[in-house]
Protein backbone atom coordinates (compact mmCIF):
# COMPACT_ATOMS: atom_id res chain seq x y z
CA UNK A 1 0.00 0.00 0.00
CA UNK A 2 3.12 2.59 1.26
CA UNK A 3 4.87 1.59 -2.33
CA UNK A 4 0.85 2.76 -4.14
CA UNK A 5 1.03 6.03 -2.26
CA UNK A 6 4.76 6.85 -3.39
CA UNK A 7 4.27 6.17 -6.83
CA UNK A 8 0.37 8.34 -6.95
CA UNK A 9 2.81 11.30 -4.98
CA UNK A 10 5.35 10.96 -7.67
CA UNK A 11 3.02 10.56 -10.57
CA UNK A 12 2.08 14.13 -12.05
CA UNK A 13 -1.95 14.77 -12.45
CA UNK A 14 -1.98 14.92 -16.13
CA UNK A 15 -0.39 11.98 -16.44
CA UNK A 16 -2.69 9.84 -13.59
CA UNK A 17 -5.67 11.79 -15.15
CA UNK A 18 -4.21 9.95 -18.66
CA UNK A 19 -3.90 6.21 -17.36
CA UNK A 20 -7.48 6.50 -15.33
CA UNK A 21 -9.21 7.83 -18.70
CA UNK A 22 -7.30 4.93 -20.41
CA UNK A 23 -8.65 2.38 -17.99
CA UNK A 24 -12.25 3.69 -18.09
CA UNK A 25 -12.18 3.72 -21.83
CA UNK A 26 -10.68 0.40 -21.87
CA UNK A 27 -13.73 -0.65 -19.30
CA UNK A 28 -16.16 0.68 -21.22
CA UNK A 29 -14.78 -0.85 -24.62
CA UNK A 30 -15.31 -4.15 -22.75
CA UNK A 31 -18.85 -3.37 -21.74
CA UNK A 32 -19.65 -2.26 -25.59
CA UNK A 33 -18.23 -5.86 -26.91
CA UNK A 34 -20.37 -8.18 -24.55
CA UNK A 35 -23.01 -9.18 -26.94
CA UNK A 36 -26.86 -8.85 -26.48
CA UNK A 37 -26.27 -6.18 -23.38
CA UNK A 38 -28.34 -2.76 -22.57
CA UNK A 39 -25.23 -0.88 -23.07
CA UNK A 40 -23.96 -2.12 -26.21
CA UNK A 41 -27.80 -1.55 -27.94
CA UNK A 42 -27.80 1.77 -26.69
CA UNK A 43 -23.79 3.53 -27.62
CA UNK A 44 -25.09 2.00 -31.34
CA UNK A 45 -28.14 3.82 -30.95
CA UNK A 46 -26.22 7.00 -30.25
CA UNK A 47 -23.91 6.12 -32.78
CA UNK A 48 -26.29 5.55 -35.48
CA UNK A 49 -27.95 9.00 -34.73
CA UNK A 50 -24.62 10.85 -34.64
CA UNK A 51 -23.67 9.22 -37.63
CA UNK A 52 -27.14 10.14 -39.06
CA UNK A 53 -26.83 13.86 -38.24
CA UNK A 54 -23.20 14.30 -39.81
CA UNK A 55 -24.84 12.39 -42.87
CA UNK A 56 -27.25 15.72 -43.01
CA UNK A 57 -24.92 18.24 -42.15
CA UNK A 58 -22.72 16.63 -44.97
CA UNK A 59 -26.02 17.24 -47.03
CA UNK A 60 -26.82 21.03 -46.04
CA UNK A 61 -22.86 21.86 -46.94
CA UNK A 62 -23.75 20.22 -50.35
CA UNK A 63 -27.01 22.46 -50.84
CA UNK A 64 -25.47 25.63 -49.39
CA UNK A 65 -23.83 28.25 -51.48
CA UNK A 66 -21.25 28.85 -49.33
CA UNK A 67 -18.57 26.05 -49.80
CA UNK A 68 -15.14 25.39 -48.30
CA UNK A 69 -13.95 25.69 -51.65
CA UNK A 70 -15.85 27.73 -54.16
CA UNK A 71 -17.08 26.35 -57.15
CA UNK A 72 -15.79 28.64 -59.60
CA UNK A 73 -12.62 27.11 -58.76
CA UNK A 74 -12.63 24.48 -62.02
CA UNK A 75 -12.61 20.54 -60.80
CA UNK A 76 -11.97 21.72 -56.81
CA UNK A 77 -15.11 23.04 -56.24
CA UNK A 78 -16.53 20.33 -57.64
CA UNK A 79 -14.33 18.09 -56.05
CA UNK A 80 -15.46 18.84 -52.47
CA UNK A 81 -19.19 18.55 -52.91
CA UNK A 82 -18.41 15.18 -54.01
CA UNK A 83 -16.35 14.36 -51.00
CA UNK A 84 -19.16 15.49 -49.04
CA UNK A 85 -21.88 13.28 -50.85
CA UNK A 86 -19.44 10.45 -50.80
CA UNK A 87 -19.58 11.18 -47.43
CA UNK A 88 -22.81 11.85 -46.56
CA UNK A 89 -23.98 8.35 -48.08
CA UNK A 90 -21.36 6.20 -46.30
CA UNK A 91 -22.41 8.09 -42.96
CA UNK A 92 -26.12 7.38 -43.62
CA UNK A 93 -25.85 3.63 -44.47
CA UNK A 94 -23.43 3.31 -41.11
CA UNK A 95 -26.09 5.05 -39.25
CA UNK A 96 -28.88 3.76 -40.25
CA UNK A 97 -27.34 -0.14 -39.91
CA UNK A 98 -26.09 0.39 -36.38
CA UNK A 99 -29.59 2.17 -35.60
CA UNK A 100 -31.46 -0.74 -36.99
CA UNK A 101 -28.75 -3.47 -35.02
CA UNK A 102 -29.51 -1.72 -32.04
CA UNK A 103 -32.94 -1.91 -31.98
CA UNK A 104 -33.27 -5.70 -32.79
CA UNK A 105 -30.33 -6.25 -30.08
CA UNK A 106 -32.68 -4.07 -27.60
CA UNK A 107 -35.99 -6.29 -29.06
CA UNK A 108 -34.16 -9.45 -28.08
CA UNK A 109 -33.65 -8.39 -24.80
CA UNK A 110 -36.69 -7.53 -23.80
CA UNK A 111 -37.78 -10.71 -25.37
CA UNK A 112 -35.64 -12.64 -22.89
CA UNK A 113 -36.44 -10.69 -20.28
CA UNK A 114 -40.11 -11.50 -20.37
CA UNK A 115 -39.49 -15.25 -21.10
CA UNK A 116 -37.37 -15.17 -17.86
CA UNK A 117 -40.72 -13.81 -16.30
CA UNK A 118 -43.30 -16.07 -17.36
CA UNK A 119 -40.88 -18.85 -16.77
CA UNK A 120 -41.37 -20.53 -13.11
Amino acid sequence: MQNLVLILEKTSSLKLAMILGSILIALLLILIAIPKSKLRATVLQIVGWSFNLLALLSILYIANPLDLIPDFIPFLGQLDDLAALISAIFEGIIGISSVIIARRELREIQENEDRERLLP
